[in-house]
């Protein structure tokens, strides 16, 4: 059904409807026989709309979605991933960002496409407000801001810009408090509240630093709170 709408010659509003509604259909249906028909059908029809903030996230979302599923995300082309580089602000509640904040091989595959700007863009869009990163998820991050943000010159300079840039504004809406969260976000808990305001905290400052404390893994441990939680806020 969904192919069909994003066929060409079909009119844009059913085409816009058809994006908006991706995210929030399963994408079982999306074999490895017909997976790169439609990622090359969907991006024909993602670029023939405007550049419009929901656009931007429901492709984003369906992107991140495709990436946790490795024999789908072998199957994303360049032109796909660029949409990364748009960093839109993703909702709430966001299911491509759900799934990447519990599935630690997804970061890995980014890294070894070794595009910084990629990268960067992936970090970006990951870190928000409304929840955090699963605990092997978090220090695969805490890893890669050492291991790939630090030092390098005017060029990896401004992606460390961009990156702290991004973490003072997540900082920022912390920082208005847990009552001001629930507004929007009303399944927000005290307790993960802490861990999630915790965790960035602990992300800005290897950002800033460039080094990991030592005896890092417990350090990562004590930020992460009890074991077995992974505190995605949008995982309800």
């Amino acid at each position: 059904m969904i192919p069909r709408l994003l066929a060409e010659g079909r009119p844009i509003a059913l085409k816009r409807a058809a994006i908006l509604a991706l995210p929030h259909l399963e994408l079982v249906w999306l074999d490895s026989d017909e997976i790169q028909d439609f990622i090359e059908l969907w991006m024909s029809a993602a670029e023939a709309l405007d550049d419009a903030e929901d656009v931007c996230q429901a492709v984003v979302d369906v992107l991140l979605q495709m990436a946790f599923f490795q024999s789908v995300r072998a199957h994303i082309t360049a032109r796909a991933w660029s949409w990364l580089n748009k960093r839109p602000a993703l909702p709430p509640r966001c299911r491509g960002r759900l799934l990447c904040s519990i599935g630690s091989n997804v970061l890995p595959a980014i890294r070894a496409r070794n595009d910084i700007e990629l990268l960067t863009s992936y970090l970006i869009t990951m870190w928000s407000e409304w929840d955090c990163a699963g605990e092997w998820v978090f220090e695969g991050m805490c890893r890669t801001l050492v291991e790939v943000f630090r030092g390098g010159g005017d060029e990896v300079g401004e992606y460390r810009k961009d990156l702290l840039g991004r973490l003072n504004l997540v900082l920022g809406e912390l920082g208005k408090g847990l009552g001001y969260l629930k507004v929007r976000h009303p399944d927000m808990q005290p307790d993960e509240f802490e861990v999630i305001r915790e965790r960035y905290r602990g992300l800005k400052r290897i950002l800033v630093q460039g080094t990991m404390p030592n005896g890092a893994r417990g350090w990562i441990d004590e930020i992460n709170g009890p074991p077995g939680h992974s505190y995605a806020m949008n995982a309800r």
